[in-house]
């Protein structure tokens, strides 16, 4: 929530806080040069009131389209994740950024936004519709500056394998949005800041924030672009970022302590940029560890999970032998069961962060890879989502991965020990031991 607190701030919001500050004026006798009148006989009691006319609609009503729209459950999650839906929405959020960076103005056609406005005038009655109706128009009108936030908010929600996490992002985005009016109410309009610099820096922010929901999305389709790629866009989006927030210029004499605070930032933020870089070189592969897997330190993977040097550690990865069906899963189950031996089955998808952890820091390790000696290990690749990767998951009651699933010398399914989630290397290393126990 405290993120749309921040994208209420985004001066075409500001405005809307305007509208609201101006229909708590005239709720309360007030009128638009700051006189105060006789209260007002309508239902407007308190300032007050106007909040939840504005803020609890927007969060209701985000919460509940979200969880219509999420009604299918696995099916929306997975389209979000397809190359067709994620780089026209990575293209859009550029698209935004650069706008947001004041490239140009994203904005309703004027002869449609001055009808609009022509609209939410007239609807001054001092009643709650008047207010709401007043909200309503000024969302439309101020749409495009808060749209941005929006659409990483469902695209947060729909890459989401919760319908109740989902119907939350959005019920917080309304309740953010709406913080920043109640403070408005409570003011009267005393507490709405002035227009000034800080508006563009709130909009340069806001464009970062975009370009790196943008690299998100591409961090999905390593299959498409490679992750040497998106660790090269991070580093290049911090260091220019550093640039911009002053980290190589002087500091003037006398300077405020604003300006000293953004400069520190930014040298930090250049720092790990270019340690992000030198990841990106020598084949890291995550912009949270950038050295891991890099050639610069050894690609040795610490029990704890972090980039370190460890002989307890293991570089390669464990020998999946890739399955895409039940027939394929029948199949090799009933080869170890004459076998007599035990089956880990994983289901990996490129858009799954905790599948990609596994195959980073637990499955390369060396204690894990021990413990999974002698048993016979399956992979299904459920990144496209097809009739098939739906069928195999259906039959044997996996909704999304990451999911691990053992399977006894007879070709039985333990199903107290079934990985939900991420474990790191010690943990997993555990459960191994106890499904292969039973």
């Amino acid at each position: 929530m405290g993120s749309t607190v921040f994208a209420s701030l985004a001066p075409g919001t500001a405005h809307a806080c305007a509208l609201t500050a101006d229909g708590v004026a005239y709720c309360w006798g007030q009128d638009d040069r700051g006189q105060t009148g006789a209260a007002s006989s309508s239902s407007c009691s308190n300032g007050l009131d106007v909040v939840p006319c504005n803020a609890a609609p927007v969060s209701v009503s985000g919460g509940v389209t979200f969880v219509a729209l999420a009604g299918g459950g696995v099916g929306i999650q997975a389209s979000f994740q397809s190359p067709w839906l994620l780089l026209p929405f990575a293209a859009l959020f550029v698209i935004l950024a650069l706008a947001m960076f004041g490239f140009y103005d994203i904005q309703m056609p004027s002869a449609l936004q001055s009808r609009l406005n022509a609209l939410s005038n007239r609807q001054r009655g001092g009643t709650l519709i008047g207010v709401a109706l007043m909200g309503v128009f000024s969302a439309l009108i101020v749409g495009p500056c808060g749209g941005p936030f929006l659409i990483g908010a469902l695209g947060y929600a729909a890459s989401n394998g919760k319908l109740a996490d989902g119907f939350l992002a959005l019920f917080s985005l309304g309740l953010g949005m709406g913080l920043p009016l109640l403070l408005v109410g409570l003011g009267g309009g005393a507490l709405l800041p002035r227009a000034g610099g800080w508006m563009s820096t709130v909009k340069a922010v806001a464009g970062v924030i975009l370009l790196s929901v943008t690299i998100i999305f591409l961090e999905r389709l390593p299959a498409l672009i490679p992750p040497g790629v998106t660790m090269l866009l991070w580093s290049t989006l911090f260091i220019v970022s550093a640039v911009y927030m002053g980290a190589l210029e002087s500091i003037a004499a006398g300077a405020s302590g604003w300006r000293r605070l953004w400069k520190g930032l930014g040298i930090v933020l250049l720092i790990y940029g270019t340690v992000v870089l030198l990841g990106s070189i020598s084949g890291g592969v995550s912009v949270t560890d950038p050295l891991h897997g890099s050639r610069l330190l050894g690609s040795a993977v610490s029990e704890s999970g972090g980039a370190a040097g460890s002989a307890a550690t293991a570089a390669r990865p464990l020998p999946f032998k890739r399955i895409s069906s039940v027939a394929d899963l029948q199949r090799e189950l009933a080869a170890a069961k004459a076998a007599g031996k035990p089956v880990m089955l994983d289901f990996y998808a490129d858009w799954c962060g905790y599948c990609k952890d596994y195959e980073a820091y637990v499955f390369p390790n060396q204690a894990v890879q021990q413990s999974l000696a002698g048993v016979v290990l399956l992979q299904a690749n459920v990144t496209a989502q097809n009739d098939a990767d739906r069928k195999l998951m259906e039959k044997v009651g996996v909704f999304l991965p990451p999911a691990i699933l053992f399977f006894d010398r007879n070709g039985h399914e333990v199903r107290s020990d079934r990985v939900i989630g991420y474990m790191d290397p010690a943990a997993f290393q555990a459960q191994v031991r106890r499904a292969l126990a039973q």
